[in-house]
């Protein structure tokens, strides 16, 4: 009876789900063309647009489609959110900055407000993605306010007004199936931390050459942690 306690407490550990990982921040870019704000390194697991008018499908000039799913700030869907007071629909943001219409769509509402938590779903242990986040609003209203994406463990990128027009990009290891990041804004933006947090759309890529873990990997792994215990309570 010792030795199956011993064996599933070293089971437990190996598949309790740890803390959301840690995201690395890079430098927001500007938005110029569809093409190049889409046509990324990686496979797009999956893209959601939160412009309250349903799926977008957006071609690109080599005819490759990236589908855009529905957003939803209920708790529902592959990228969940949490926090936001609505969506604003369609050319809510007032952006028209590329030729591509049906982008120009995709990102042209948001979820508005609120401390803003988003969660990734359908992810794999042990994969390497990236998070591509759309957050802009050329309003003359509301389009200086600063704007921060943080992970849950304090790493951020640096604040961006919402009429620079741009995205940012985080990358993680999944060390679980879920990821969360959060959306908030500064006092300093004329702008309290529960107002003018906007999130237009985001793209969730893997990468090409993803190191994931095979079973027969996991397997030893999880015998390696079965003779650690054992060797402590030994000891």
């Amino acid at each position: 009876m010792k030795l199956i306690a011993v064996l599933a407490s070293a089971l437990a550990l190996v598949a309790a789900p740890s803390a959301a990982a840690p995201i690395a921040w890079q430098s927001p870019v500007a938005i110029t063309t569809a093409d190049a704000a889409l046509n990324l390194g990686g496979t797009i697991e999956y893209a959601v647009s939160w412009n309250g008018q349903g799926p977008v499908s957006v071609t690109l000039d080599d005819s490759s489609v990236v589908e855009f799913q529905s957003g939803s700030i209920d708790g529902n869907g592959l990228a969940q959110v949490s926090g936001a007071y609505g969506i604003c629909g369609t050319n809510c943001a007032q952006f028209y900055g590329t030729s591509n219409s049906a982008f120009n769509n995709a990102v042209g509402g948001f979820a508005y407000d609120g401390v803003q938590d988003v969660t990734l779903t359908n992810l794999t242990v042990g994969r390497e993605y990236s998070v591509q986040i759309f957050s802009l609003d050329n309003r003359g209203c509301c389009g200086h306010q600063v704007q921060y994406w943080a992970d849950m463990v304090g790493n951020s990128t640096a604040g961006f007004a919402h009429n620079l027009a741009i995205y940012t990009i985080g990358t993680f290891v999944a060390d679980a199936a879920m990821q969360s990041f959060r959306g908030y804004t500064n006092a300093s933006s004329q702008c309290s931390a529960q107002q003018c947090t906007n999130l237009n759309a985001l793209v969730l890529r893997s990468a090409d050459a993803a190191d994931v873990p095979e079973p027969a990997a996991l397997a030893l792994l999880g015998l390696g942690v079965v003779g650690l215990a054992m060797r402590r309570r030994r000891a």
